[in-house]
């Protein structure tokens, strides 16, 4: 699909409430809602580029990206840290992305429970870096740049699996 054709898709409502461009409230809108080539084309999965990629910063911006996708049938491609972006079949080429790059915040730790509570974007190596600040880790070994919620969308485990279970064993929803 061509660029001008992708950007057509997504302004094609220009005139109404529901349009990408306002879903987003100002000022997040502005750096959250990308459409340059450059970062789109550094966002490819399987060498597809996207029409447009969100960052959205907590569940209501996510909601509101989801529903104009839906209202608009536009194909959504979930994306954490890209490094699992060559798994399954290719995307579509008119494919929102939506980012959970945003959404990396350790909301809790009980480490006397061995509990912890993270956003999906929040990378392996930080989780573990928080964990090991009370002398715990999580027994993955999984790409440090990997998101939680990419390690689980994929169970991608690491070796470790093997003696300590697999990736969501240790994860609940």
């Amino acid at each position: 699909m061509k660029k001008e054709q992708r950007a057509d898709r997504f302004a094609r409502h220009e005139n109404n409430d529901s349009t990408l461009d306002k879903i987003l409230k100002p000022p997040a809108r502005a750096a959250n809602v990308i459409t340059d080539d450059a970062t789109l084309e550094a966002n490819h999965a399987q060498g597809i580029k996207p029409a447009c990629l969100c960052a959205p910063a907590n569940a209501a911006e996510i909601a509101s990206v989801l529903r104009f996708a839906a209202e608009n049938k536009i194909p959504v491609l979930p994306r954490g840290g890209g490094t699992a972006q060559g798994i399954g079949s290719p995307p579509p080429p008119d494919a929102l992305v939506l980012s959970t790059k945003r959404l990396n915040t350790l909301i809790h730790h009980e480490p006397g429970d061995m509990v912890a509570t993270a956003e999906a974007g929040m990378t392996l190596r930080d989780f573990q870096n928080a964990l090991a600040q009370n002398g715990q880790w999580l027994p993955l070994d999984g790409d440090p740049n990997a998101t939680l919620g990419g390690l689980i969308a994929t169970d991608r485990s690491g070796p470790r699996a093997l003696a300590t279970e697999r990736c969501a064993t240790w994860f609940s929803a």
